[in-house]
């Protein structure tokens, strides 16, 4: 079968059709949503070459065009199962134990085996400035904590199986495919430092002779002044017009080398592993809460607790007075006294590092994810 109708077939049967070769073409039955999406009939024929009765398929047909964008609009979804052997309990507990709170105290509960589930989000992104990079990532969030968890990609290399995983909430994917897009644009953020250096270092160059030249100028215009070839007023109107002429250049070069950053999904995986999770219960002053941890028994780490306030991996958290949430180091860089819980509300952005701002401001598109059902 042809390119053009090979892809065509292998659409319509992702997509809940009814296809069948014939010669020379396709046949297929098709839904009702589907033949609206194409602008088909629910029983169609479709060929390669143009001038039969059959739809015309090839290249350059509209036809075509329609899949594509039918087969490009929503981002690819998969499920897997990892294949490994668990390490012992006794590992999973020993970690949990480790976790350093900066302040308050926690007791650790019951540590059990269970099954947990990994949304591994690939993306792509790019950096606007005065040039353009493109580059891929891709980051892992615990549908159970929200947590991130680092190096499980690289841990599951290998081990995947297609499986078919149980159903889970649309609203809980949702919700991970947002922090696994925000890990990923913390990890285009690291990515992008050298763009960034080399961004600064072109408008320092540049703005140097931007400067050098309306220097040269005014030099240029004092010297005619002082010898006496050019009109008083008329020397005072043109450094005017210099002065805001480079105002002008300065302002439009300071919006060129402005660095944006877009982040786009482009796949996610779903991936079921074995886990431990263990319940601590933590206690701030006369606050208490508890919250359950998970270890990985991929990555064979703690997967570290997702700050209450920015969901970025809470490695060291600290916790407010008020509902004891879990802060990480830029939400709450010191945990001294009362902090300034912005889960709470009564926090600001404006104490976090210029990092996490940075990210606060990159732009994530998640317009095109589907819910997996």
């Amino acid at each position: 079968m042809s390119g053009p109708l090979g892809f065509a077939a292998r659409l319509l049967t992702r997509r809940g059709a009814l296809v069948e070769a014939i010669p020379g073409g396709v046949e297929a039955l098709l839904s009702r949503e589907l033949a609206r999406e194409l602008g088909l009939g629910e029983h169609v024929v479709l060929a390669e070459a143009p001038g039969s009765a059959a739809h015309h398929a090839g290249y350059g047909s509209a036809l075509l065009e329609r899949m594509v964008s039918s087969a490009t609009g929503a981002i690819p979804f998969a499920a897997a199962r990892v294949d490994l052997a668990p390490p012992r309990r006794g590992q999973a507990r020993a970690a949990a134990e480790s976790l350093v709170f900066r302040n308050g105290v926690f007791s650790v509960g019951e540590t059990a085996a269970a099954v947990g589930h990994r949304l591994v989000a690939h993306a792509a992104f790019a950096l606007h400035g005065d040039e353009r990079r493109e580059g891929m990532c891709a980051a892992a969030v615990s549908l159970q904590t929200g947590g991130v968890v680092d190096g499980f990609e690289e841990a599951i290399a290998g081990s995947l199986e297609e499986a078919v995983v149980q159903q889970l909430e649309p609203e809980r994917m949702s919700a991970c495919a947002r922090a696994a897009l925000l890990a990923c644009a913390a990890r285009a953020s690291q990515a992008a430092a050298g763009f960034r250096e080399g961004m600064q270092r072109r408008f320092a160059r540049d703005r140097e002779r931007l400067e050098e030249y309306f220097a040269e100028l005014l030099s240029e215009l004092d010297r005619r002044s002082s010898r006496g070839r050019a009109n008083p007023a008329a020397v005072l109107d043109k450094r005017r017009v210099l002065e805001l002429e480079r105002a002008a250049k300065l302002e439009a070069l300071s919006a060129r080398y402005v660095l944006r950053l877009e982040v786009k999904p482009v796949a996610l995986l779903l991936v079921e592993v074995p886990v431990f999770r263990t319940e601590l219960e933590q206690r701030r002053r006369k606050a208490r809460r508890t919250i359950e941890v998970e270890y990985d028994c991929a990555t064979r780490r703690l997967v570290a607790p997702a700050c209450d306030a920015c969901s970025s991996p809470a490695l060291r958290p600290a916790a407010c007075d008020d509902a004891v949430h879990l802060l990480c180091e830029a939400c709450a860089p010191r945990s001294e006294g009362r902090i300034a819980c912005s889960a709470c509300g009564n926090g600001a952005w404006s104490r976090r590092d210029p990092q996490t701002q940075a990210l606060r401001g990159a732009r994530t598109d998640t317009s095109r994810v589907r819910s997996a059902r």
